[in-house]
């Protein structure tokens, strides 16, 4: 009886690909019991419907997905299986209140089932209207912060437009206390950016948003911007281009960095007096240390004084690099680095500057030596910025390298570019350690680091206004390789 009711049963849509276990579910149980329920009637006892396994079975069916269409077709064809089996064993009931009996046990089975699927179904569907009113009050509540997230912005005006047009279809409420002009303002002033930017930067701005709008980029840039009244302000335009429905569209907000540049310019000047005021006064005192160390009387009356004027000499030095790295760094965080770029050959700066560690290194009872690939060529490089580079990197790598360990200069060249490399079998740098490597002041174990943490920084802002790169690799106990690349020539 029950592979001819999964036969029936599987020519409904919901039960074809159902696994058999699946399919069966309670049914064995329902027939057990509707066999129970027509006997106890024929018997003339109050029969138990099966009431339990049918309400079970429709639970089973509401959680596959059956609809009620689906659970009531199951039981018309449970029906003509247990009729029809009967009847194939020639053991239908010839009483008909015995036949009257069996079907109503399967009438009460059925509804049972319809009864428990119906209220479980509406329950489902209450708690999912539940659900989805809780779900659009969190909207509500995500809606409202964002909107008091982006117009509370402090010295930011949020806007989008459109990528062609440039037409604003949305402005922050902070365009008013950062710019003077209402959200209302910027979406009806025509040509917004040519009456706000002054020329000599209008070029550069339209040329970012033309970048953004063809490749779907991110682009940033600093420029003025001319507020209501009349007061120029310096601000940072970073601009997302996206499309919708498919046409191009940007999203983007304007900083004031205004009271940052002001900041920018005052650290520059101080540093400009710190190069001026400072370098000149202690280039006197390092000439006359110097001269002194060098009239010094011979033998033991003059050692103390020799010796006094060596340590007042390495701290002079020491304030004179400080110094040099203070105003390097301005110009690299100013965008003013200046380099002078020509051909030179590599091998000869490679030698140049592990030559001047030598003496360094012997001290601290290490190898250094250079190592060359091949016939690198010329490179398009400022010499001495170069051996400014090589110089941080030899310095750090000499200082994280215990005695018995070596340094190594190597170059190579590989296709346009000549790649520099200083590599330690020092301590090696923690992975965590390794992001932060190239920001100014960052070190990562200050005990064991007595540099300003500005070498690095400055290092990195001499490879990139030379047209290269750098980069660090390293591992724990095995050492460290610090490596940058510069151009070929190809005048």
């Amino acid at each position: 009886m029950l592979e001819a009711w999964e036969r029936a049963a599987r020519q409904i849509p919901a039960g074809r690909d159902l696994p058999r276990p699946h399919l069966l579910d309670h049914i064995p149980t329902m027939l057990e019991e509707i066999a129970d329920m027509a006997d106890a009637r024929r018997a003339g006892r109050t029969p138990k419907p099966p009431s339990e396994s049918a309400e079970a079975h429709a639970d089973e069916r509401l959680e596959e997905g059956f609809d009620l269409a689906s659970v009531v077709a199951e039981y018309a064809l449970l029906r003509s299986t247990i009729t029809r089996s009967l009847w194939q064993k020639q053991n239908l009931p010839g009483d008909p209140e015995a036949f009257l009996t069996l079907h109503q046990a399967i009438d009460a089975a059925i509804v049972a089932a319809v009864e428990r699927y119906t209220r479980a179904r509406d329950r489902g569907a209450g708690e999912s209207r539940a659900e989805l009113e809780r779900v659009l009050a969190q909207v509500d509540i995500e809606r409202l912060r964002f909107r008091d997230l982006v117009n509370n912005l402090d010295h930011v005006v949020v806007w989008e437009a459109d990528a062609q047009s440039l037409r604003f279809s949305f402005v922050s409420e902070r365009a008013t206390p950062v710019t003077g002009m209402t959200p209302a303002e910027w979406m009806s002033v025509p040509d917004f950016w040519a009456a706000h930017v002054p020329p000599a930067e209008l070029a550069s701005l339209l040329a970012l948003f033309r970048r953004c709008r063809e490749a779907r980029t991110d682009e940033r840039m600093d420029h003025r911007f001319l507020r209501s009244d009349g007061r120029v302000l310096w601000v940072h335009t970073g601009v997302h281009g996206t499309e919708r429905a498919g046409a191009p569209m940007f999203q983007a907000v304007t900083i004031d960095i205004t009271e940052l540049r002001e900041s920018i310019q005052a650290r520059e000047q101080i540093l400009e007096i710190v190069s001026h005021d400072l370098r000149n006064p202690l280039s006197v005192i390092t000439m006359n240390l110097e001269l002194l160390a060098r009239r010094a009387p011979p033998g033991e009356a003059g050692a103390d004084l020799r010796q006094r004027t060596e340590t007042a000499l390495r701290h002079a030095r020491h304030m004179a690099r400080i110094i040099g790295d203070l105003v390097d760094l301005a110009a690299v965080t100013a965008n003013r680095l200046t380099v002078a770029r020509k051909a030179e050959d590599p091998r000869r700066i490679v030698q140049e500057a592990a030559a001047s560690f030598e003496g360094r290194a012997r001290e601290r009872g290490l190898g250094l030596g250079c190592e060359v690939v091949g016939e690198p060529p010329r490179v398009l490089c400022d010499h001495d910025r170069v051996i400014q580079i090589l110089g941080n990197l030899l310095g750090n790598a000499i200082s994280a390298t215990d005695p018995g360990g070596s340094v190594v200069v190597r170059l190579e060249a590989r296709e346009d570019e000549v790649v520099f490399s200083v590599a330690d079998t020092g301590r090696g740098i923690p992975a965590e350690h390794l992001p932060n490597l190239f920001k100014p002041y960052w070190r990562g174990d200050a005990s064991a680091y007595k540099g300003t943490g500005l070498g690095l920084a400055i290092s990195q802002g001499l490879v990139a206004a030379q047209g290269g790169r750098i980069w660090v690799e390293s591992e724990l106990g095995r050492g460290t390789t610090f490596s940058f690349v510069l151009p070929v020539d190809r005048s």
